[in-house]
């Protein structure tokens, strides 16, 4: 198995978690976000302190490879045969983030739809990620949350190096 492939699956081994688990109600108020360095990943950023969500979790990596490797390791793992259409770019600390939202069934994650928000930068010596996956049909309640959470850790993520 792949280095590649394994971080997609410890990825959706982590939504499987946080979609089981417990977490703070915040009813749209402020979530913490505190830095982080993940050496493995060669990326240091922000991310939100445990508990911020429900039924959501935030992945924050990076890929070496290309493009069309990433999304075909994507569609291995969702229903996806490409990535959709971008809904804009974002400019954060570090890197120019592609944006996309899409819903997906996962198979390893169990049944139902997941929302998908994910960001997706060329770096230098490697592609970035920052995704946010969320029950599809409890996104709206949270969307400006979600949102900001989303927006904070892409301006945040940075290579190491």
């Amino acid at each position: 198995m792949t280095a590649k492939r394994v971080l997609i699956l410890l990825s959706l081994a982590t939504l499987v978690t946080a979609c089981g688990g417990w977490g703070a109600d915040h009813g749209g108020g402020t979530v913490i976000m505190a830095p982080f360095v993940d050496e493995a990943q060669g990326i240091r950023g922000n991310a939100p302190v445990e508990g911020w969500a429900e039924r959501a979790v935030l992945l924050q990596q990076s890929f070496t490879g290309t493009t069309d490797e990433l999304t075909a390791l994507l569609a291995e793992q969702t229903d996806l045969i490409r990535l959709p259409r971008s809904i804009g770019t974002y400019e954060g600390r570090a890197l120019t983030w592609q944006r996309y939202r899409f819903e997906t069934q996962i198979p390893d994650a169990g049944p139902g739809i997941y929302r998908v928000d994910m960001g997706v930068a060329q770096g230098e010596t490697a592609i970035y990620l920052v995704t946010l996956i969320t029950v599809s049909m409890e996104y709206e309640e949270q969307a400006a949350l979600y949102g900001s959470v989303l927006t904070h850790a892409m301006w945040a993520l940075t290579p190491l190096g």
